[in-house]
């Protein structure tokens, strides 16, 4: 049988942005082998891009200005994590953004790529695959043998193959989202496909209790509830206006936190249902903390890559427990509204493809990912994967439409 040279060099690709894109947290990689890894992502990417760059435009204009925008963001990445070099702490960043805005970038233009050859269908599978395969690794070491974490710097109780306990119970939920948006596109009644998705869910929630993650377990919750809301209304959600609304909104929680946990509801679901305490174990404390902590370099920020570092020096926690937040920390309001517009500009032309309700699994998981930002640090790189998986259906659907 005849192998494509193409889909070789796509694969590859898809396999190096993956590890780079989802595996960012986890203790199992070496910080020298990932910069690796993402060298060879960009590398292999640049490769399949090139090889096709005689066949179309690698920009098209209805594309263009996403990827002036997505530019912006990864340069304010870039010359804030250089330009803030010393202010706080001695490590220079600007490896790490070069590395990271490049993987977005080759992600983002490998994405429209294949669209463009119509190799998409072969890329979102292979992605799915790569996923299941992450999934399971982590779910036998997780279940099974456990003790080996200890051998990669980490402990079996806060670091997974996945990475942290968050990562555990969102990535589970990636990979339904991106199974049943690729395997799954069919809307006739099919009892297996349900018998497969409770089975997945099963295990999520399983897994989500197996760390001790509530926030796993909500997010399982709000999945189901976007699922069945979206299935009828999935054109109102995949509005730029309502998208960004729903973004804008998590970075207020931080100002109007008191507000809604004076709430009685809230205050029963926290304290009985979840066994927590009101501060949301300590996150009220940072809210207080961060306004007069970010004033001094708000616009910039101090550094992508380093906000763990420059969190403890500045208010002693480990991070500032909200998405926008953790970005605004490390590229400042300037780079966080190129962010926050380049979202924006996808959600838009997103909403101008008109896709079919096969969107509608990945969509649920990024709206999910968006409103758990309120409280946690879920706008992380396997965020923007969703987001260019979504966009690719999106684009793949028009072009078959057309």
């Amino acid at each position: 049988m005849k192998v494509s040279i193409s889909k070789t060099i796509l694969f590859l690709s898809l396999v190096f942005l993956s590890i780079s894109l989802v595996l960012c947290n986890s203790v199992y990689i070496d910080y020298s082998i990932r910069r690796i890894i993402e060298i060879f992502a960009i590398a292999t990417s640049v490769i399949y891009l090139i090889r096709f760059s005689t066949k179309s435009t690698l920009v098209k204009k209805s594309s263009l200005l996403a990827a002036l925008v997505l530019f912006s963001f990864v340069g304010c990445m870039i010359y804030f994590s250089h330009k803030n070099v010393g202010l706080i702490i001695k490590d220079d960043p600007t490896i790490t953004a070069i590395l990271d805005g490049g993987v977005l970038c080759s992600y983002f233009f490998l994405i429209k790529k294949t669209v463009s050859t119509d190799q998409f269908v072969f890329a979102k599978k292979s992605m799915v695959i790569i996923l299941g395969i992450f999934v399971i690794f982590n779910d036998l070491m997780m279940f099974f043998f456990t003790e080996m974490a200890e051998h990669f710097g980490g402990e079996w109780w806060t670091s997974f193959f996945l990475g942290t306990k968050f990562d555990v119970g969102y990535m589970h939920l990636f990979f339904i989202a991106t199974l049943f948006s690729a395997f799954f596109q069919k809307q006739t009644e099919n009892y297996g496909k349900y018998i497969v998705f409770i089975a997945l869910i099963g295990l999520t929630v399983y897994s989500t209790v197996f760390v001790d993650c509530n926030t796993g377990i909500v997010s399982v919750g709000m999945f189901l509830i976007f699922f069945i809301i979206a299935r009828k209304r999935y054109s109102f959600f995949i509005k730029p206006q309502v998208f960004s609304i729903t973004l804008v909104s998590t970075v207020l929680f931080v100002v109007i936190y008191s507000i809604v946990l004076d709430s009685p509801l809230v205050k029963f679901i926290v304290q009985q249902v979840f066994d927590r305490d009101i501060s949301l174990t300590g996150r009220t404390n940072i809210y207080k903390l961060l306004g007069s902590i970010l004033t001094n370099n708000i616009w910039t920020g101090y550094g992508y890559g380093i906000n763990y570092s420059v969190s403890k020096a500045l208010f002693n926690y480990d991070n500032t427990q909200n998405g926008l937040m953790e970005w605004i920390l490390q590229v400042g309001i300037i780079g966080t509204g190129f962010l926050m517009l380049f979202l924006y500009v996808i959600f838009l032309r997103i909403s101008k493809a008109k896709p079919s309700a096969v969107i509608i699994p990945i969509l649920s998981f990024i709206y999910v990912l968006t409103v758990i930002a309120m409280i946690e640090i879920s706008l992380d790189l396997f965020y923007f994967m969703a987001i260019g998986l979504l966009y690719g259906i999106a684009l793949d659907e028009e072009k078959k439409e057309g």
